[in-house]
Protein backbone atom coordinates (compact mmCIF):
# COMPACT_ATOMS: atom_id res chain seq x y z
CA UNK A 1 0.00 0.00 0.00
CA UNK A 2 0.67 3.72 -0.19
CA UNK A 3 3.51 4.40 2.63
CA UNK A 4 4.96 7.72 4.22
CA UNK A 5 7.98 7.69 6.04
CA UNK A 6 7.69 11.26 8.11
CA UNK A 7 9.74 12.50 11.24
CA UNK A 8 7.94 14.82 13.97
CA UNK A 9 9.50 18.37 14.32
CA UNK A 10 11.11 19.31 18.27
CA UNK A 11 12.24 22.23 19.99
CA UNK A 12 15.18 21.63 17.89
CA UNK A 13 13.81 23.19 14.82
CA UNK A 14 14.49 26.36 15.13
CA UNK A 15 17.89 25.56 14.75
CA UNK A 16 17.49 24.12 11.45
CA UNK A 17 19.59 24.90 8.52
CA UNK A 18 18.71 28.36 6.45
CA UNK A 19 19.51 29.74 3.05
CA UNK A 20 17.36 31.85 1.47
CA UNK A 21 15.48 33.29 4.38
CA UNK A 22 16.35 35.61 7.53
CA UNK A 23 15.52 33.71 10.75
CA UNK A 24 12.43 34.33 12.33
CA UNK A 25 11.36 32.76 15.59
CA UNK A 26 9.47 29.26 15.00
CA UNK A 27 6.42 28.68 17.67
CA UNK A 28 7.44 24.59 17.44
CA UNK A 29 4.23 23.62 19.45
CA UNK A 30 1.85 24.86 16.22
CA UNK A 31 4.80 23.34 13.80
CA UNK A 32 4.38 20.15 15.25
CA UNK A 33 0.16 20.79 14.96
CA UNK A 34 0.68 21.05 11.72
CA UNK A 35 2.85 18.70 10.80
CA UNK A 36 0.44 16.34 12.03
CA UNK A 37 -2.13 17.74 10.44
CA UNK A 38 0.26 17.08 7.64
CA UNK A 39 0.42 13.65 8.59
CA UNK A 40 -3.52 13.06 8.51
CA UNK A 41 -4.15 14.73 4.78
CA UNK A 42 -1.05 11.70 4.39
CA UNK A 43 -3.51 8.97 5.50
CA UNK A 44 -6.55 10.59 4.33
CA UNK A 45 -4.94 9.87 0.79
CA UNK A 46 -4.60 6.14 1.36
CA UNK A 47 -0.78 6.14 2.76
CA UNK A 48 0.15 4.29 5.48
CA UNK A 49 2.53 6.86 7.81
CA UNK A 50 5.30 5.77 9.22
CA UNK A 51 6.13 8.52 11.94
CA UNK A 52 10.19 8.71 13.23
CA UNK A 53 10.41 10.61 16.45
CA UNK A 54 12.01 14.02 16.82
CA UNK A 55 15.69 13.79 17.14
CA UNK A 56 17.29 16.47 19.29
CA UNK A 57 20.51 16.15 17.70
CA UNK A 58 18.92 16.59 14.08
CA UNK A 59 17.37 20.48 13.64
CA UNK A 60 16.51 19.17 10.46
CA UNK A 61 15.46 15.89 11.25
CA UNK A 62 11.63 16.69 9.93
CA UNK A 63 12.88 17.26 6.36
CA UNK A 64 13.07 13.54 5.56
CA UNK A 65 12.93 13.57 1.49
CA UNK A 66 16.56 15.40 1.23
CA UNK A 67 17.55 11.56 3.45
CA UNK A 68 16.94 9.35 0.31
CA UNK A 69 15.64 8.71 -3.22
CA UNK A 70 12.97 6.15 -3.31
CA UNK A 71 12.01 4.33 -6.60
CA UNK A 72 10.15 1.36 -7.72
CA UNK A 73 13.35 -1.01 -7.50
CA UNK A 74 15.18 0.69 -4.54
CA UNK A 75 16.40 3.50 -2.24
CA UNK A 76 19.31 5.67 -2.72
CA UNK A 77 20.49 6.95 0.55
CA UNK A 78 21.84 10.02 -0.36
CA UNK A 79 24.92 12.06 0.82
CA UNK A 80 24.04 15.73 2.13
CA UNK A 81 26.39 18.27 1.75
CA UNK A 82 25.96 19.69 5.44
CA UNK A 83 27.64 17.37 7.82
CA UNK A 84 25.22 18.57 10.26
CA UNK A 85 22.53 16.54 8.09
CA UNK A 86 24.32 13.35 7.17
CA UNK A 87 23.12 12.02 10.49
CA UNK A 88 19.14 11.69 9.94
CA UNK A 89 20.24 9.30 7.10
CA UNK A 90 20.67 6.56 9.73
CA UNK A 91 16.89 6.45 10.80
CA UNK A 92 15.75 6.95 7.41
CA UNK A 93 17.28 4.03 6.17
CA UNK A 94 16.39 1.75 8.63
CA UNK A 95 12.64 2.17 7.97
CA UNK A 96 12.76 1.75 4.49
CA UNK A 97 14.88 -1.40 4.44
CA UNK A 98 11.73 -3.38 4.81
CA UNK A 99 10.84 -2.17 1.75
CA UNK A 100 13.45 -1.48 -0.73
CA UNK A 101 17.11 -2.66 -1.49
CA UNK A 102 19.12 -0.11 0.15
CA UNK A 103 22.18 1.62 -2.09
CA UNK A 104 24.27 4.38 -0.78
CA UNK A 105 25.85 7.21 -2.30
CA UNK A 106 29.58 7.66 -1.91
CA UNK A 107 30.42 10.20 1.05
CA UNK A 108 31.90 12.96 -1.64
CA UNK A 109 29.23 12.77 -4.18
CA UNK A 110 26.78 15.51 -2.57
CA UNK A 111 23.20 15.07 -3.54
CA UNK A 112 19.68 15.74 -2.00
CA UNK A 113 16.54 14.31 -2.05
CA UNK A 114 14.84 17.37 -2.44
CA UNK A 115 17.29 17.78 -6.00
CA UNK A 116 15.24 14.87 -7.34
CA UNK A 117 11.86 15.48 -9.10
CA UNK A 118 10.65 11.94 -10.98
CA UNK A 119 8.25 12.02 -13.52
CA UNK A 120 7.84 8.76 -14.72
CA UNK A 121 10.91 7.41 -15.77
CA UNK A 122 12.49 10.76 -15.67
CA UNK A 123 14.70 11.87 -12.98
CA UNK A 124 15.20 15.59 -13.18
CA UNK A 125 18.38 16.38 -10.49
CA UNK A 126 18.94 19.93 -9.45
CA UNK A 127 22.20 21.34 -9.30
CA UNK A 128 22.45 23.44 -6.66
CA UNK A 129 23.99 24.18 -3.39
CA UNK A 130 23.30 21.23 -1.78
CA UNK A 131 23.38 18.85 -5.04
CA UNK A 132 26.51 18.73 -7.32
CA UNK A 133 27.66 16.88 -10.69
CA UNK A 134 29.79 13.98 -8.63
CA UNK A 135 26.33 13.81 -7.03
CA UNK A 136 24.80 13.54 -9.93
CA UNK A 137 26.91 11.08 -12.26
CA UNK A 138 26.51 8.89 -8.51
CA UNK A 139 22.35 8.62 -8.99
CA UNK A 140 23.19 8.41 -12.67
CA UNK A 141 25.32 5.15 -12.81
CA UNK A 142 22.74 3.85 -10.20
CA UNK A 143 19.47 4.02 -11.63
CA UNK A 144 20.47 4.06 -15.83
CA UNK A 145 20.58 0.59 -15.70
CA UNK A 146 17.43 0.56 -14.55
CA UNK A 147 15.30 2.38 -17.35
CA UNK A 148 15.93 5.61 -15.93
CA UNK A 149 16.95 9.06 -17.48
CA UNK A 150 18.77 11.68 -15.91
CA UNK A 151 18.41 15.27 -16.49
CA UNK A 152 20.58 17.94 -14.94
CA UNK A 153 18.85 20.85 -14.37
CA UNK A 154 20.48 23.81 -13.07
CA UNK A 155 18.85 26.08 -10.03
CA UNK A 156 19.99 29.49 -9.46
CA UNK A 157 17.21 30.58 -6.86
CA UNK A 158 16.58 28.84 -4.37
CA UNK A 159 17.82 25.92 -2.07
CA UNK A 160 16.47 22.75 -3.69
CA UNK A 161 15.22 22.05 -7.26
CA UNK A 162 11.58 21.10 -5.65
CA UNK A 163 11.14 24.57 -4.49
CA UNK A 164 11.14 25.82 -8.02
CA UNK A 165 9.49 22.76 -9.63
CA UNK A 166 6.98 20.02 -8.96
CA UNK A 167 4.72 17.50 -11.11
CA UNK A 168 1.27 17.30 -10.97
CA UNK A 169 0.60 14.64 -13.44
CA UNK A 170 3.13 12.64 -15.77
CA UNK A 171 2.53 15.72 -18.21
CA UNK A 172 2.72 18.48 -16.17
CA UNK A 173 5.34 20.61 -13.85
CA UNK A 174 4.48 23.80 -11.80
CA UNK A 175 7.66 26.28 -12.02
CA UNK A 176 9.01 29.43 -10.72
CA UNK A 177 11.38 30.14 -14.00
CA UNK A 178 12.89 32.88 -12.50
CA UNK A 179 14.47 30.05 -10.14
CA UNK A 180 15.59 27.26 -12.49
CA UNK A 181 16.66 26.87 -16.22
CA UNK A 182 13.44 25.68 -18.27
CA UNK A 183 15.06 23.95 -20.81
CA UNK A 184 15.14 20.46 -19.51
CA UNK A 185 11.27 20.42 -18.82
CA UNK A 186 10.47 21.34 -22.61
CA UNK A 187 8.97 18.02 -22.59
CA UNK A 188 6.51 18.88 -20.21
CA UNK A 189 3.39 21.08 -20.18
CA UNK A 190 5.15 24.01 -17.95
CA UNK A 191 2.26 25.93 -15.49
CA UNK A 192 3.81 29.04 -14.40
CA UNK A 193 2.95 29.66 -10.82
CA UNK A 194 2.19 33.64 -9.77
CA UNK A 195 4.71 36.10 -9.14
CA UNK A 196 3.47 36.65 -5.99
CA UNK A 197 3.32 33.19 -4.64
CA UNK A 198 7.42 32.15 -6.04
CA UNK A 199 7.63 29.25 -3.45
CA UNK A 200 4.14 27.77 -4.75
CA UNK A 201 5.50 25.21 -6.82
CA UNK A 202 6.24 23.06 -3.85
CA UNK A 203 3.44 20.95 -4.16
CA UNK A 204 2.59 17.35 -3.13
CA UNK A 205 1.23 14.82 -5.69
CA UNK A 206 -1.02 12.36 -4.15
CA UNK A 207 -3.31 9.37 -5.51
CA UNK A 208 -6.61 11.91 -6.26
CA UNK A 209 -5.38 15.13 -4.70
CA UNK A 210 -2.52 17.84 -4.50
CA UNK A 211 -1.24 19.58 -1.63
CA UNK A 212 -0.89 22.93 -1.75
CA UNK A 213 0.30 25.32 1.12
CA UNK A 214 -2.38 27.73 2.29
CA UNK A 215 -0.09 30.68 2.26
CA UNK A 216 -0.10 30.10 -1.93
CA UNK A 217 -3.73 30.40 -3.23
CA UNK A 218 -3.10 31.71 -6.48
CA UNK A 219 -1.17 28.23 -7.06
CA UNK A 220 -4.44 26.09 -5.62
CA UNK A 221 -6.41 27.56 -8.35
CA UNK A 222 -3.89 27.14 -10.66
CA UNK A 223 -3.95 23.57 -9.69
CA UNK A 224 -7.77 23.22 -9.49
CA UNK A 225 -7.61 25.07 -13.52
CA UNK A 226 -5.32 21.98 -14.49
CA UNK A 227 -8.13 19.39 -13.23
CA UNK A 228 -6.77 18.11 -9.80
CA UNK A 229 -8.35 18.05 -6.64
CA UNK A 230 -6.32 20.19 -4.20
CA UNK A 231 -6.11 19.87 -0.30
CA UNK A 232 -4.81 23.24 1.37
CA UNK A 233 -2.62 22.90 4.49
CA UNK A 234 -2.23 25.03 6.83
CA UNK A 235 2.59 24.78 7.48
CA UNK A 236 3.18 28.26 8.03
CA UNK A 237 5.43 27.78 10.94
CA UNK A 238 7.00 24.81 8.89
CA UNK A 239 7.52 27.45 6.10
CA UNK A 240 10.24 29.63 8.66
CA UNK A 241 12.58 26.45 8.25
CA UNK A 242 12.39 26.88 4.68
CA UNK A 243 9.70 23.77 4.33
CA UNK A 244 8.16 22.96 1.55
CA UNK A 245 5.37 20.18 1.30
CA UNK A 246 7.26 17.23 -0.74
CA UNK A 247 10.15 18.00 2.28
CA UNK A 248 8.53 16.00 5.05
CA UNK A 249 7.50 13.07 3.26
CA UNK A 250 8.82 10.05 1.27
CA UNK A 251 6.11 8.73 -0.33
CA UNK A 252 6.47 5.33 -1.93
CA UNK A 253 4.25 2.11 -2.87
CA UNK A 254 5.12 0.19 0.34
CA UNK A 255 5.29 -3.49 -0.66
CA UNK A 256 7.60 -5.00 1.10
CA UNK A 257 11.13 -6.42 -0.14
CA UNK A 258 9.76 -10.28 0.63
CA UNK A 259 6.90 -10.08 -2.35
CA UNK A 260 9.76 -8.34 -4.57
CA UNK A 261 12.23 -11.23 -4.37
CA UNK A 262 10.68 -13.02 -6.99
CA UNK A 263 10.85 -10.01 -9.53
CA UNK A 264 6.98 -8.87 -9.48
CA UNK A 265 6.67 -5.51 -8.18
CA UNK A 266 3.31 -3.81 -7.57
CA UNK A 267 2.77 0.20 -8.13
CA UNK A 268 0.69 3.30 -9.05
CA UNK A 269 -0.33 2.99 -12.67
CA UNK A 270 0.33 6.01 -14.38
CA UNK A 271 -1.39 7.47 -18.20
CA UNK A 272 2.33 6.96 -19.16
CA UNK A 273 0.93 2.73 -18.30
CA UNK A 274 -2.24 2.99 -20.48
CA UNK A 275 -0.99 1.61 -24.02
CA UNK A 276 0.65 -1.86 -21.80
CA UNK A 277 -2.43 -2.07 -19.23
CA UNK A 278 -4.93 -2.21 -22.37
CA UNK A 279 -2.74 -4.73 -23.80
CA UNK A 280 -2.85 -7.30 -20.76
CA UNK A 281 -6.54 -6.24 -20.33
CA UNK A 282 -7.25 -7.43 -24.38
CA UNK A 283 -5.36 -10.00 -24.28
CA UNK A 284 -7.63 -11.71 -21.49
CA UNK A 285 -11.20 -10.30 -22.48
CA UNK A 286 -9.64 -12.44 -25.91
CA UNK A 287 -8.68 -15.22 -24.02
CA UNK A 288 -12.21 -15.97 -22.65
CA UNK A 289 -13.72 -15.06 -25.80
CA UNK A 290 -14.89 -10.90 -24.70
CA UNK A 291 -14.39 -8.10 -27.31
CA UNK A 292 -13.02 -5.56 -25.88
CA UNK A 293 -15.24 -2.23 -25.69
CA UNK A 294 -13.14 0.87 -25.47
CA UNK A 295 -16.15 2.77 -26.02
CA UNK A 296 -18.37 1.79 -22.99
CA UNK A 297 -17.19 -0.94 -20.95
CA UNK A 298 -13.59 -0.30 -20.94
CA UNK A 299 -13.30 3.66 -21.43
CA UNK A 300 -12.36 3.93 -18.11
CA UNK A 301 -8.78 2.85 -19.50
CA UNK A 302 -8.21 5.68 -22.01
CA UNK A 303 -6.99 7.72 -19.17
CA UNK A 304 -6.77 6.13 -15.90
CA UNK A 305 -5.12 9.38 -13.83
CA UNK A 306 -8.67 10.91 -14.35
CA UNK A 307 -10.98 8.06 -14.07
CA UNK A 308 -9.62 6.64 -10.35
CA UNK A 309 -7.11 8.60 -9.03
CA UNK A 310 -8.68 12.09 -9.59
CA UNK A 311 -12.03 10.51 -8.58
CA UNK A 312 -10.27 8.99 -5.16
CA UNK A 313 -9.61 5.49 -6.08
CA UNK A 314 -6.71 3.76 -7.66
CA UNK A 315 -5.42 1.72 -10.05
CA UNK A 316 -2.36 -0.35 -9.59
CA UNK A 317 -0.36 -2.35 -12.09
CA UNK A 318 1.91 -5.23 -11.62
CA UNK A 319 5.26 -5.46 -13.76
CA UNK A 320 7.57 -8.20 -14.30
CA UNK A 321 11.06 -8.42 -13.48
CA UNK A 322 11.95 -6.99 -16.79
CA UNK A 323 9.64 -3.82 -15.39
CA UNK A 324 6.49 -5.17 -18.20
CA UNK A 325 3.27 -4.65 -16.98
CA UNK A 326 1.38 -8.03 -16.57
CA UNK A 327 -1.21 -7.45 -14.06
CA UNK A 328 -3.82 -4.76 -13.33
CA UNK A 329 -6.05 -3.52 -11.15
CA UNK A 330 -8.61 -0.49 -9.90
CA UNK A 331 -10.49 0.48 -6.88
CA UNK A 332 -13.66 2.89 -8.79
CA UNK A 333 -15.22 5.12 -6.40
CA UNK A 334 -18.90 4.56 -6.04
CA UNK A 335 -20.40 6.91 -2.79
CA UNK A 336 -21.27 6.33 0.22
CA UNK A 337 -18.38 4.64 1.54
CA UNK A 338 -18.13 1.81 -1.78
CA UNK A 339 -15.99 1.31 -4.73
CA UNK A 340 -15.58 -0.69 -6.72
CA UNK A 341 -12.95 -3.64 -7.82
CA UNK A 342 -12.58 -3.35 -11.29
CA UNK A 343 -10.11 -4.60 -14.29
CA UNK A 344 -8.34 -6.98 -12.07
CA UNK A 345 -6.64 -8.94 -15.00
CA UNK A 346 -3.15 -11.31 -14.90
CA UNK A 347 -1.64 -12.46 -18.02
CA UNK A 348 -1.72 -15.87 -18.71
CA UNK A 349 2.15 -16.48 -18.50
CA UNK A 350 2.00 -15.48 -14.76
CA UNK A 351 -0.50 -17.77 -13.42
CA UNK A 352 -0.02 -20.05 -10.94
CA UNK A 353 2.41 -17.90 -8.46
CA UNK A 354 0.11 -16.18 -6.11
CA UNK A 355 0.19 -12.99 -8.01
CA UNK A 356 -3.66 -12.89 -8.79
CA UNK A 357 -3.59 -13.29 -5.06
CA UNK A 358 -1.04 -11.17 -4.28
CA UNK A 359 -3.29 -8.32 -6.89
CA UNK A 360 -6.38 -8.93 -4.58
CA UNK A 361 -4.60 -8.67 -1.08
CA UNK A 362 -3.26 -5.38 -2.09
CA UNK A 363 -6.23 -4.06 -3.92
CA UNK A 364 -8.33 -4.83 -0.17
CA UNK A 365 -5.34 -2.87 1.55
CA UNK A 366 -5.34 -0.10 -0.58
CA UNK A 367 -9.63 0.04 -0.37
CA UNK A 368 -8.64 0.02 3.30
CA UNK A 369 -6.14 2.90 3.37
CA UNK A 370 -8.27 5.30 1.24
CA UNK A 371 -11.36 4.95 3.77
CA UNK A 372 -13.75 2.01 2.15
CA UNK A 373 -16.15 0.10 3.68
CA UNK A 374 -17.33 -1.77 1.27
CA UNK A 375 -15.63 -3.30 -1.96
CA UNK A 376 -18.27 -4.63 -4.93
CA UNK A 377 -17.58 -6.03 -7.92
CA UNK A 378 -18.76 -7.49 -11.12
CA UNK A 379 -17.87 -11.06 -13.06
CA UNK A 380 -18.93 -13.54 -15.42
CA UNK A 381 -19.47 -17.34 -14.53
CA UNK A 382 -16.44 -18.14 -16.89
CA UNK A 383 -14.29 -16.88 -14.70
CA UNK A 384 -14.50 -19.54 -12.40
CA UNK A 385 -10.53 -19.59 -10.60
CA UNK A 386 -11.36 -15.67 -9.90
CA UNK A 387 -14.65 -16.54 -8.29
CA UNK A 388 -12.96 -18.87 -5.84
CA UNK A 389 -10.38 -16.56 -4.92
CA UNK A 390 -12.79 -13.49 -4.42
CA UNK A 391 -14.84 -16.21 -2.01
CA UNK A 392 -11.59 -17.29 0.02
CA UNK A 393 -11.35 -13.77 0.63
CA UNK A 394 -14.87 -13.43 2.53
CA UNK A 395 -16.76 -11.82 -1.04
CA UNK A 396 -20.15 -12.84 -1.21
CA UNK A 397 -23.09 -12.54 -4.11
CA UNK A 398 -25.35 -9.95 -3.85
CA UNK A 399 -27.86 -8.32 -5.81
CA UNK A 400 -26.38 -4.49 -7.50
CA UNK A 401 -29.46 -1.83 -8.13
CA UNK A 402 -27.73 -1.79 -11.82
CA UNK A 403 -24.54 -3.13 -13.64
CA UNK A 404 -21.61 -1.11 -14.67
CA UNK A 405 -20.39 -3.72 -17.13
CA UNK A 406 -22.00 -4.17 -20.29
CA UNK A 407 -23.94 -6.89 -21.91
CA UNK A 408 -22.34 -9.99 -21.51
CA UNK A 409 -20.00 -8.99 -19.20
CA UNK A 410 -21.06 -9.58 -16.20
CA UNK A 411 -23.96 -12.29 -14.93
CA UNK A 412 -23.13 -12.21 -11.01
CA UNK A 413 -21.90 -9.55 -8.59
CA UNK A 414 -20.11 -10.11 -5.31
CA UNK A 415 -19.47 -7.62 -2.14
CA UNK A 416 -17.08 -7.73 0.74
CA UNK A 417 -17.72 -5.36 4.02
CA UNK A 418 -14.34 -4.26 5.09
CA UNK A 419 -15.87 -3.24 8.61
Amino acid sequence: MLTAVTRSPGRELGRCQLTHLPRRPIDTDRALAQHRAYQAALRDAGARVIGLPADPALPDGVFVEDAAVVLDELAVITSPTPPSRRAERGAVGVALAPFRRIVRLPPDAFLEGGDVLRVGRTLYVGLSARTGEAGLRALDGIVRPLGYAVVPVRVTGCLHLKSAACAVDDATVLINRGWVEVGPFSGLRQADVPAAEPFGANVLRLPGAVLVSTAHPGTADLVRGLGHRVVTLDVSELHKAESGLTCMSLVFEGISRADRDDGFTLRAATNADGEAIRRVVWAVLGEFGFTPDPAGTDADLAVVEASYLRTGGAFEVLTGPAGEVVGTVGLFPLGDGRCELRKMYLAAACRGRGLGKRLLRHALDRACGLGFRRVELETVGVLRVAIELYESFGFRPFVPDHWSAGPGRADRAYALDLG
